[in-house]
């Protein structure tokens, strides 16, 4: 008795701990996580005090947003800890029920105080979450609220209008400037080379001397070593293609990072020997200028090559090469020096109309020389087109054209814009040229290179591609799938990189960057919905961009997965429509969701609409809806052998509307899905390719058909197209005067090579008969009786016998006594006067043949 008591009270004590542990643990989830919110609603608050100011700069703006944007993050992180204990606690809560009526029962002090100790716990934790979620949405505002006045600094910086850089009183303001300048420039050096002389003193000047000195002397043999050791190899006459992007990686590494390594180690000398500080405005221009004409340089011999045609990744020749190049090199040492004079007019306070003339002439020569390129590069010699019926169609696309053409938009924009005055989105265009560019180098050199590197790296072929394959346990087939779709996720992932680092420019946020120029044009609103040229434009752009990338999809899926695969070409051809139609009304849903349309409401417009569905567009609607039954029934595929009244062939497409058949005469005959779904439809191939083949052999009928039933069956089983189960069989159909006909029956595995097979086998059979001389056998002889003739010249010759005027006339002549010539006397005398003919002279009795 005693044992049990000690055993309850121990339990009873271990259950009032482990209820204190959990909560004291308990306690300290909620400060924690109370603690949390309470330095995020500190530093919100701040963040909201510093935005009540007006006219903030932009650098103020994106320090506030720098400092609000791993708030957002916090909190959700906060809620997400909350929102499970949340639960807990409501479940907990749940299972004790409500505290019972007034007039009901009492329940037991233990019940009530556990509600009461669970309630405040619930109501605890559930306050933290309602206080994170106030939280989140006044990040959201404020956030918000920063994106817009970016977004408005940043439109009222690039459509401010100033001088036209063509006006003639801007230029006599910049000349009348000049002397001015001079002096404040010649001042500022003077005084920096002063100020050095004094910061350079003993051992300090020969030290730094010295090691520009040898900066100096070791870069050029430097530079030459490394183009000798990393560029291409001038013994490789047929590089591969991984040889050759390996190379191009290499050529950019050199040609970029020695220049960039040499500026940074002369300006961190240049700073702990004290001549210049963080605060320099010319260190971060000099220091991008060399940055963006290296990596441009770089990148135009990795991927051009000018010199060695052999290693060019583009398909261009050495003169649009090498001219590429020194466009290349000419625009980036024009913006840079744009933007190095733009920080010399900071640093020596020049005027306003000196910084604007900098920033448009600067622009306008760099246009100039990309429209110089542009129109100096165009072939001359095109092509003549060959005499066809139709136009000729391209299968790939002319990325050249397409690029030529978007740099004549962006370069007459930039014209426009320095010529109008609007001087900072002329340089913007500019600086969004050269961005854009060199992010799409870099990407295609990626891209290459990842196709490569999964084309003879991650296959079953190489050491790594079967080690590789061993240890996953994966087949060659579905290890190459594997490599297909790694190298498709890379695709994916370079181009989502690139175009967020493509928007940097126009914004901080990417979710924010097609706003930012909307505050330049004039919107209007149609109830809910806000109508304005940004909105129409990006709309356009998204589902442009969306249909492009289904394009590309479908294409991938088309050309490199599916057919590695094993599904027929039918199911190929279902999944990539599929994938289209799906891929394609997601494009327009996310375009009309950025437009702002409310899908909610176009139950109203599908309802106006349905009456004129019911009427109009009945027939559109039937092949459309024929058209996914066939895709997904699947009762006729893509590659089937069909025939669908008088048009027979081969079905080559599977469209919304209609599919198409390419008849054995290459003719496409397009018919309506309706008539494919309610019609008759013979499809050849519908389960296999299996068919059977039936020839009518005519024999003569003094051959041996024992023999040729055993030629027939010899002839057929030795044609290796023709099954052996079921087996060949010969049937014999009729005998006819002169004729046995045969009837022989075989299958073959592809029903699309019948003909073929036909005529193989006519020509073994005539051969066979021929060596086997059933077509020497002599014609049988035939005798062909007449039996109603025969009756009725019986009945002549007893008439003709019964007359007693024949015993004493003679025939005169046999031929004209049965032809008739003796009828020719008056009719109206019964019993004419026939000759007299003998049975050896009957033609009617009998002939032999």
């Amino acid at each position: 008795m005693n044992l049990l008591r000690a055993i309850v009270r121990t339990f009873a004590v271990a259950t009032l701990l482990l209820c204190l542990s959990l909560s004291a643990q308990a306690q300290t989830f909620i400060a924690i996580n109370s603690a949390n919110i309470d330095a995020t609603d500190k530093t919100l608050q701040q963040v909201e005090t510093a935005l009540q100011q007006p006219g903030l700069s932009k650098d103020v703006l994106q320090k506030l947003q720098e400092q609000i944007g791993p708030l957002g993050p916090t909190l959700q992180g906060v809620l997400d800890h909350l929102t499970p204990h949340l639960a807990a606690q409501k479940a907990q809560l749940d299972q004790l029920g409500a505290a019972p009526a007034a007039k009901a029962l009492p329940e037991s002090k233990e019940v009530a105080a556990e509600r009461v100790k669970r309630q405040k716990a619930f109501d605890d934790v559930d306050a933290l979450v309602k206080r994170t979620n106030l939280l989140i949405v006044q990040v959201d505002q404020a956030q918000t609220t920063i994106a817009s006045r970016l977004r408005a600094r940043l439109t009222e910086a690039l459509l401010q209008q100033e001088p036209s850089i063509a006006s003639p009183s801007l230029w006599a303001d910049v000349i009348r400037e000049v002397p001015r300048n001079l002096h404040a420039l010649r001042h500022r050096i003077g005084g920096w080379l002063s100020d050095s002389a004094t910061k350079l003193t003993g051992w300090r000047a020969p030290v730094f001397c010295g090691l520009l000195i040898l900066v100096a002397v070791l870069y050029w043999p430097l530079t030459q070593f490394a183009q000798r050791t990393f560029f291409r190899k001038h013994v490789a006459d047929n590089p591969t293609p991984l040889q050759k992007i390996l190379a191009a990686w290499r050529v950019l590494f050199v040609i970029a990072a020695i220049p960039i390594a040499t500026a940074l180690f002369i300006g961190f000398l240049a700073r702990n020997f004290g001549l210049i500080d963080d605060q320099n405005p010319l260190l971060r221009p000099f220091f991008f200028a060399v940055v963006r004409i290296s990596i441009g340089a770089g990148l135009a011999q990795a991927l051009l090559a000018p010199k060695r045609e052999q290693w060019r990744l583009i398909a261009v020749d050495s003169d649009a090469a090498a001219h590429v190049l020194r466009t290349v090199l000419i625009v980036t040492v024009l913006v840079s020096c744009g933007r190095i004079f733009n920080a010399i007019g900071s640093t020596i306070e020049a005027s306003w109309s000196s910084d604007m003339f900098a920033r448009g002439f600067f622009s306008l020569l760099a246009a100039i020389a990309i429209a110089a390129s542009l129109w100096i590069g165009q072939s001359g010699d095109e092509e003549e087109s060959e005499q066809v019926f139709g136009p000729r169609v391209d299968q790939t696309a002319n990325w050249f054209s397409v690029l030529r053409t978007i740099l004549w938009a962006a370069i007459l924009v930039v014209f426009a814009a320095v010529l109008a005055g609007y001087m900072a989105l002329g340089r913007f265009a500019i600086d969004q040229i050269i961005w854009v560019g060199g992010l799409g180098g870099i990407a295609v050199m990626l891209v290459m290179l990842i196709d490569q590197l999964v084309g003879q790296g991650i296959t079953g072929t190489t050491p790594f591609g079967r080690r590789m394959m061993l240890s996953t346990g994966l087949s060659r087939e579905a290890f190459a799938q594997f490599a297909i779709l790694a190298s498709g996720v890379a695709r994916v992932v370079i181009f989502l990189i690139a175009v967020l680092a493509a928007l940097v420019p126009w914004g901080v946020q990417s979710a924010d960057v097609t706003g930012y120029l909307y505050a330049a044009f004039f919107g209007f609103r149609i109830g809910d919905v806000t109508i304005s040229l940004s909105r129409i434009v990006f709309t356009l752009v998204i589902f442009a961009a969306g249909y492009a990338a289904t394009s590309a999809v479908e294409r991938w899926l088309e050309v490199s997965f599916l057919p590695h695969t094993r599904l027929d070409l039918g199911l190929r051809n279902a999944i990539k429509t599929s994938i289209g139609y799906i891929g394609r009304i997601f494009a327009l849903g996310f375009a009309l969701a950025y437009l702002g349309v409310d899908f909610a409401k176009l139950a109203i417009v599908a309802g106006a609409l349905s009456v004129g569905i019911g009427f109009g567009l009945q027939s559109i609607v039937n092949n459309f809806v024929s058209g996914l039954i066939l895709l997904w029934e699947r009762a006729i595929r893509v590659g089937d052998w069909i025939s669908v009244g008088p048009n027979e062939g081969f079905v080559r497409r599977i469209n919304v509307r209609s599919t198409e058949i390419e008849t054995f005469d290459r003719a496409a005959v397009v018919i309506p899905n309706s008539d494919l779904v309610a019609g008759v439809v013979k499809n050849f191939v519908r389960t296999d390719k299996t068919g059977r083949l039936k020839l009518n052999i005519p024999v003569n009928a003094a051959a041996d058909p024992q023999k040729a039933r055993e030629v027939l069956l010899d002839v057929t089983k030795s044609n290796k197209n023709v099954l052996k189960k079921p087996a060949p069989f010969v049937v014999f159909a009729e005998i006819t005067g002169g004729v046995f006909n045969f009837e022989l029956y075989c299958y073959v595995s592809d029903v699309t090579s019948m003909k073929s097979i036909t005529s193989e086998l006519n020509f073994e059979i005539y051969r066979h008969f021929k060596d086997a001389s059933l077509f020497d056998a002599p014609p049988p002889v035939m005798n062909i009786n007449l039996p109603e003739l025969e009756k009725r010249g019986f009945v002549l010759r007893e008439q003709v016998d019964r007359n007693p005027a024949n015993d004493q006339e003679a025939p005169a002549d046999d031929d004209k006594a049965f032809s008739g010539e003796a009828d020719k006397g008056p009719r109206e005398e019964n019993g004419s006067k026939q000759k007299n003919q003998s049975p050896a002279s009957d033609p009617i009795r009998s002939k032999k043949f």
